[in-house]
């Protein structure tokens, strides 16, 4: 788990949701889940190791998808590496789907992002910026693009307190916004949550590095990137900068379940 205090600031800033599973009021498992855009990203069950079985993991997480599918307005994603397996049995009691394509999730820590800062990689064919509020409406309408494993945002809220460590970053063509990702700060780790975009393979290696270049890295040890399937480019691409994955390579799967948002995207050419 994260420091104490990364904790606590992500909690006040509404990023970092916690629910608790208390035994005669003794806390015997908590759950985290991670709000964006109106979704809701499951981010791991923590349990006593008396208690470490799959029921108690159950009644942490029908809790927090139950309580809250008030507030989420899109849905709720869990990342999971092994199909079938205990997780997606529990996850599909809650009416949880598994996604037929995966994504890809890379990392990169002191080398990978020495590299990457040391990049001189050339924007190509869109200049990235930081998102301000008026960019609401063209961020949420790139959803229809099917580009990513998240298709239906609500990009205002992520506006509504202003917080320097999650944001948006948009591409502009021309006077035209063409494509988007959601970042945040989480702790000692800068993630690269999802991305969209009128095109579904555009390479966003130009994004992914200029991200560094307009956030605060000051004891960021970490930078996560999630990779939609279409974008093998950018895969093959940041490839070259030293990066690591966790012990089953590139790829991982995930289990959705939809509030009221359209369907992640299932394209897996």
């Amino acid at each position: 788990m994260k420091e104490l205090n990364a904790e606590i600031e992500a909690q006040r800033s509404g990023l970092i949701r916690w629910d608790v599973l208390k035994d005669d009021g003794v806390i015997t498992g908590c759950h985290r889940t991670v709000l964006l855009s109106g979704w809701g990203f499951l981010y791991g069950v923590y349990v006593r190791p008396s208690d470490s079985n799959i029921w108690t993991c159950y009644k942490l997480v029908q809790h927090t998808v139950g309580d809250l599918s008030g507030q989420i307005t899109e849905g709720f994603i869990t990342w999971i590496d092994d199909q079938p397996s205990w997780k997606s049995v529990m996850m599909k009691r809650l009416d949880f789907t598994a996604s037929p394509s995966p994504v890809y999730r890379i990392f990169f820590q002191y080398k990978g992002l020495q590299n990457l800062l040391r990049s001189e990689s050339k924007e190509e064919s869109l200049h990235w910026r930081m998102a301000v509020p008026q960019d609401c409406p063209f961020i949420e309408d790139l959803g229809r693009y099917n580009s990513s494993f998240v298709n239906s945002i609500v990009a205002h809220a992520d506006f509504r307190d202003f917080d320097s460590r999650s944001g948006w970053l948009v591409g502009e063509n021309g006077r035209e916004v063409a494509a988007a990702i959601r970042w945040f700060i989480y702790g000692d780790t800068l993630f690269l949550m999802f991305s969209l975009s009128v095109v579904p393979e555009l390479d966003i290696t130009p994004a992914v590095i200029k991200l560094l270049s307009l956030v605060n890295l000051d004891n960021i040890n970490t930078y996560r990137v999630n990779l939609e399937y279409q974008r093998k480019m950018t895969l093959l691409r940041l490839s070259g900068y030293s990066p690591y994955t966790n012990e089953r390579g590139h790829e991982t799967g995930y289990l959705f379940k939809i509030i009221k948002g359209t369907l992640p995207c299932e394209n897996t050419n």
